[in-house]
């Protein structure tokens, strides 16, 4: 949740029922891969121990998945072209570019750093696309959005 506090600055708080990933089924992923090209989750996860469900930040869960399956990329999907600075399209952010979460706003902000999440325990690229038009596979393989490298 993000809210205004008493200074009128945003502030991203818990929400309540949120959880994080804690283990991911490989072989269960992999064989909905054999049957589809794209396999769609929702990103809710199970309390074992209070038998309740949590709601996943999607990002999070989408990084932890394609860790779970080795993919060597993974793409997050927005409403925008990519991570955008100024106005402007930043077309590359590198790991140790993290400074650069200063200047980028709250949502986005945790969808780079889902993806630098990724890109550093995977050594894959991950991709931050407007998923509202076109093709965001085609987008990613042309760099016509984020592309977020290890270095």
């Amino acid at each position: 949740l993000v809210i205004i506090d008493e200074r009128g600055r945003k502030r991203v708080i818990e929400g309540g029922y949120t959880g994080s990933i804690g283990k991911c089924h490989r072989e269960k992923l992999l064989e909905l891969l054999k049957i589809s090209d794209v396999v769609v989750v929702s990103p809710l996860a199970i309390d074992i121990e209070e038998g309740v469900l949590l709601n996943v930040d999607g990002d999070e869960a989408a990084a932890s998945i394609a860790r779970c399956i080795e993919a060597r990329g993974a793409i997050f999907v927005t409403d925008v072209p990519g991570v955008i600075i100024d106005g402007n399209v930043v077309r590359e952010i590198r790991e140790s570019d993290k400074e650069i979460l200063g200047k980028i706003g709250a949502g986005m902000n945790r969808k780079v750093m889902a993806a630098l999440k990724y890109v550093g325990e995977s050594g894959g690229k991950a991709y931050i696309c407007d998923g509202t038009s076109g093709d965001v596979f085609e987008k990613a393989l042309n760099g016509e959005c984020t592309v977020i490298t290890k270095g």
